[in-house]
């Protein structure tokens, strides 16, 4: 399948999933999340912030926050990406794609660890984003990134282009996945 393909067909399956059942997922994929030795001890965590139900980030934005580590969410500044650190959910506003974004421009220290947002993702640790190229340019192989994601976006095999970043971790409901780094 090519990136479009998948796009439509993953969009497709997150539309059709009931509350209780994206609820669920959802708590199961942050427990999973917080099992992560790299997210425990994360003091800077940089995260996003769900939209279309993606993995629901809200629950784990408190939690990081109650937990005592800083926190940063990323916002679009002329077709750039930039994450701003912030003190509590009440510190979003719609921005970008109507996506939830910081309103206070705080500048963070560099993370501990990076969730990502993505459409799919193959065992390898492939990401396929939404087409903006936001996190490929961002990411880079000394960033722990950890992907989000439910069971159903994660494939075999995604097409991939040269400037296409890994990911190394995926968490699910119902498993985490390390991505080998060689």
């Amino acid at each position: 399948m090519e990136k479009k393909q998948i796009r439509d067909y993953i969009k497709n399956i997150r539309k059709q999933m009931v509350e209780d059942e994206y609820h669920q997922k959802s708590e199961a994929i942050m427990e999973n999340l917080f099992s992560l030795e790299c997210v425990c001890k994360a003091e800077m965590v940089y995260i996003y912030a769900s939209v279309q139900h993606e993995v629901d980030t809200f629950p784990i934005i408190e939690k990081l926050l109650l937990s005592g580590k800083r926190v940063a969410l990323p916002k679009i500044k002329d077709k750039e990406m930039f994450f701003y650190e912030i003190d509590s959910i009440d510190d979003l506003r719609p921005g970008y794609m109507n996506i939830p974004e910081p309103f206070i421009e705080r500048t963070p220290s560099t993370p501990d660890v990076i969730i990502t947002p993505g459409v799919a993702f193959s065992i390898n640790g492939d990401r396929l984003g939404y087409g903006g190229g936001y996190y490929d340019r961002f990411l880079s192989e000394e960033l722990v990134s950890v992907a989000l994601a439910f069971e159903y976006q994660i494939l075999e095999t995604i097409p991939v282009e040269e400037f296409d970043k890994k990911v190394r971790w995926i968490v699910s409901e119902n498993r985490i996945v390390e991505i080998d780094k060689n």
